[in-house]
């Protein structure tokens, strides 16, 4: 059995050393327990009535009690389940089936195992209470010194009489003992030592005076005083265990596992120093011993835990540590560490994701960098990535994942295309055993415009965009863009989401910007207009999307406000919440965030922010942060059925409490028009772009008076967005708000992150509002109309068409600037040139409505729009815009 802390252990079969009451006592009370002094400490869990019997003398069976460990498990104090008979004599019996730690079995006391007898009190009330024995005992010589002191009263004490009577001194001083403690109903009371490196080589004595009182209706006070005396050795236990070189027993340290044993000021060169490792719920264990060094100082062991074969001799799962020192035959109690864990088995790549694809080594990634995640078979502590031709990159984490997630670097995309490319993960589990050999993935990316032009043919696939899996089924529309005649043409989808139009169907056709319209009945129909691409990935939305939440466990703090940033965050229809950050009142009512399902990505806080002008006395913006100390959260999702709990513990920031501007960044806000006064809500924000994230990580916040705002960068949070591969030296600065009408207008400048940031200023792009179509249409010939705000070549538009329907559907288009002065026809949907319209995907019947509402993503310059990814466009762009819907108009059928 594994010791604890404080336990003492000796070669040897364990022998009982002194009894309470002493054999022979009479008078006892019929409340009184008794006390089993042993050499070492025993396994409390072979205390039973079989090994220990306490039983009426010439009785056959033991009475019903219960047992308490002291000193390490050396004292056994037994409380007997009932009160004794009167006038009786009991006797005390032990057996060899009481054992030891190691199993070793008692040497039973005497001739047949009887340690002695005592006889009851004739009467079972008003018998005055008595010191039954003190431990360690009266007489003992070199005894630990770190042993608490306990006394053993023969019935129910007042408990607050104790202080004032006790007196326990060392070589006449007052010893190193704290506040006593009450233990089987008042009738054991303990002094637990409190300085293992005083009491050494002392001579202890312990009085007792006759103050203390029972609990009787009349109390009564002690019988007798009590005085005993012993002596400590001269050798403290070892002060500490040293893990750190090793913290965990894996293949690589198997048979070499590095301990280090700190001991005191009192070890000496000739002392001898033991090491025992023990398995936590097992019976196993591994010693050694080597000679002391003169304290302080630490003994350096390395132990062998192999079996010989190359695997463990312990059982893997929790070890326990122990050390003690020895000096001329004397052992000190060991010092115990029970954080040491054994894992010798490597870790296994389960699948990558989620979102996962039929192939678990197959990775899926709708953003332009290859950032490999997944599950692995047990927790994951390193992750190496390697892409051809890039050198392999490990990510390190100092809290991994409990689900087994795990996530590896980011590498850039050499070419937009598909795919699969080919990686290798190599995965190192939390106690250090790598993967014998790599893991050879492959990537597939979704959702992008293919590079090159439009030469002869085209390729479409459709996707899932939360699930990125391909959808089979869906119809396919394709026209040249603005052009007549306009070459139509039609095709589904197969089981891997494409359809390709090419040179055997209209020969020469698909060349130029084309438009393509993809409709399925479980997705929004999506049209991608004026683009000029022989591959496009386009990414279709759940009509019915599932919805995730995090319930974020927040500590540090008992209440205030606190602001929860992700780019994870969400709204209804997993649309990204704009500005990444939610304010809620701690603790958090209900206790749940809608996040974007099956994506990894950051979770922080801030505790309650200022108004603008920072605290009052320090000028600050907030004096608590928080973010996952995983610092990029786990995927909820995937075949694991995970959904990770942000843990955010509140710690002061960086510059709490300090009273300066440093790393407050000062900005002035213009608004562009078409945003109408007043402001509705609003937010500005430091942040920064981390590959293989969704959105931005925010780094900081602050808060806006007017046009007038700014804005605190956390240090750390920036340190740790960089450690992730955001650009070093540089920050995002961010602006949101939302008009009465509800248009909604962001801003992005980058900037350097110093400590005393010049001014800056962020000006809303103009809103590009809905201008038409008016009143009633007739389908196809549908031409919607807007503001044209966009003038940059990388530019986007996206058109949101809605209906009136009970459960609105939505058709989506993406446009890119380059390709319109304001204005789209609608395409219209026909199968071959010349034939009939298809219906469109919106609804049509009698009294119907559609309305349209505009978002623009300005991108930077010399952006193209060959190679981008739509994810790209939120994450990525310097200005963004979404108007109110405008008027409703109709839609008929011919």
């Amino acid at each position: 059995m594994a010791p604890g802390d404080g336990a003492l252990r000796l070669p040897g079969r364990p022998r009982l050393v002194a009894l309470a009451p002493a054999a022979g006592a009479g008078g006892i009370d019929v409340q009184a327990p008794i006390a089993l002094w042993f050499d070492e400490s025993v396994n409390l869990a072979t205390v039973n009535t079989l090994s220990v019997q306490v039983r009426v003398q010439g009785g056959a069976g033991s009475i019903a009690y219960g047992a308490a460990g002291f000193c390490g498990d050396r004292l056994v104090v037994l409380t007997p389940s009932a009160p004794l008979l009167t006038d009786t004599v009991y006797e005390v019996w032990l057996t060899s089936a009481l054992t030891d730690l190691e199993g070793e079995r008692l040497l039973p006391p005497g001739r047949n195992g009887r340690a002695g007898t005592f006889r009851t009190a004739a009467a079972a009330a008003g018998v005055p209470p008595r010191v039954l024995g003190s431990f360690p005992p009266d007489g003992a010589v070199e005894e630990p010194n770190d042993h608490p002191v306990v006394l053993l009263f023969s019935k129910k004490i007042d408990f607050t009489s104790v202080s004032g009577a006790v007196d326990l001194l060392a070589d006449g001083a007052p010893a190193a003992y704290g506040v006593p403690e009450s233990h089987s109903g008042d009738r054991v009371v303990v002094f637990p030592h409190v300085d293992d490196d005083l009491d050494l080589g002392a001579a202890l004595t312990l009085d007792v005076d006759t103050t203390i009182t029972d609990t009787e209706f009349t109390p009564l006070p002690l019988a007798e005083p009590w005085h005993a005396a012993w002596t400590t050795l001269a050798l403290a236990r070892p002060s500490g265990i040293d893990l750190a070189a090793a913290p965990a027993v894996n293949l690589g340290n198997l048979t070499a596992f590095p301990t280090g044993v700190q001991v005191g000021g009192s070890a000496l060169p000739s002392d001898r120093a033991g090491l025992e490792i023990w398995e936590a719920a097992g019976a196993d264990h591994v010693a050694a011993e080597l000679p002391a060094v003169a304290g302080p100082g630490t003994i350096a062991f390395t132990t062998d835990l192999g079996d010989g074969a190359g695997g463990p001799l312990l059982a893997d799962g929790p070890l326990v540590v122990g050390a003690w020192l020895e000096r001329d035959g004397r052992r000190t109690t060991l010092r115990v560490a029970s954080t040491l864990f054994q894992d010798t088995v490597r870790p296994r790549l389960v699948e990558f994701g989620p979102p996962t694809a039929s192939i678990p080594s197959r990775f899926s990634t709708d953003l332009p960098e290859l950032r490999p995640y997944g599950l692995a078979s047990e927790t994951i502590s390193a992750v190496e990535v390697e892409v051809p031709p890039n050198p392999s990159a490990t990510r390190t984490t100092a809290l991994p994942s409990p689900d087994r997630f795990f996530l590896g670097g980011a590498f850039p995309v050499g070419q937009v295309a598909e795919g699969p490319f080919p990686f290798s993960v190599r995965l190192t589990d939390a106690a250090g055993n790598p993967m014998l050999d790599p893991v050879a993935g492959s990537a597939v990316f979704r959702g992008f415009v293919g590079p090159d032009p439009a030469v002869g043919g085209l390729t479409v696939v459709a996707f899932d965009q939360r699930t990125l899996q391909p959808v089979a089924g869906a119809t396919v529309f394709v026209e040249d863009f603005g052009g007549a005649p306009a070459n139509e043409d039609a095709g589904t989808t197969g089981s891997g989401g494409a359809v390709v139009f090419d040179d055997a169907v209209l020969p020469g056709a698909r060349t130029g910007p084309q438009t393509v319209t993809i409709i399925h009945p479980s997705y929004h129909a999506v049209t991608v207009a004026g683009v000029d691409a022989s591959f496009l990935s386009v990414p279709l939305r759940e009509k019915t999307p599932p919805v995730k939440t995090v319930s974020p466990a927040v500590s540090g703090v008992a209440g205030g406000t606190g602001r929860f940033v992700s780019p994870l965050l969400a709204g209804a229809g997993n649309v990204p919440d704009p500005d990444a950050a939610t304010d809620l009142e701690l603790p958090i009512g209900f206790g749940s965030i809608q996040i974007l399902p099956d994506r990894p990505g950051w979770f922080a806080a801030f505790h309650d922010v200022a108004d603008y002008g920072g605290d009052p006395v320090t000028g600050r913006y907030f004096d608590l942060f928080a973010v996952d100390p995983r610092i990029l959260l786990d995927a909820a999702g995937g075949s694991s059925g995970s959904s990770p709990t942000p843990l955010l513990e509140m710690t002061p920031s960086s510059l709490a409490g300090t009273v300066s501007s440093d790393w407050i960044y000062p900005l002035t806000l213009a608004f562009g028009a078409g945003f109408d006064p007043p402001v509705g809500r609003s937010s500005v924000a430091a942040g920064a772009r981390i590959p293989g994230m969704l959105g931005l990580a925010l780094t900081g916040t602050g808060s806006i008076s007017g046009s007038l705002a700014a804005v605190e960068l956390e240090q750390a949070l920036q340190a740790l967005a960089v450690a992730e591969g955001a650009p070093a030296g540089q920050t995002v600065l961010q602006f949101w708000a939302e008009d009465a009408d509800g248009d909604q207008a962001l801003r992005r400048i980058e900037v350097a992150a110093v400590a005393a940031p010049p001014p800056a200023l962020l000006t809303l792009l103009d809103i590009a509002l809905p201008l038409g179509p008016n009143g009633d249409q007739t389908w196809p010939a549908v031409s919607l109309s807007f503001d044209d705000t966009l003038g940059g070549s990388g530019d986007w538009y996206r058109l949101v068409l809605t209906d009136n329907d009970l459960t609105p559907d939505e058709w989506e288009i993406w446009l890119p600037a380059a390709a319109t002065s304001g204005s789209l026809d609608l395409p219209a949907l026909r199968a071959a040139p010349g034939a009939d319209p298809a219906a469109p995907p919106l609804l049509t019947d009698p009294g119907n409505a559609w309305t349209l509402t505009v978002e623009t993503f300005a991108l930077a310059p010399g952006t193209a729009v060959n190679g981008i990814f739509f994810r790209q466009l939120f994450r990525d762009a310097y200005g963004w815009t979404r108007s109110t819907p405008g008027a409703p108009f109709s839609v008929l059928l011919p």
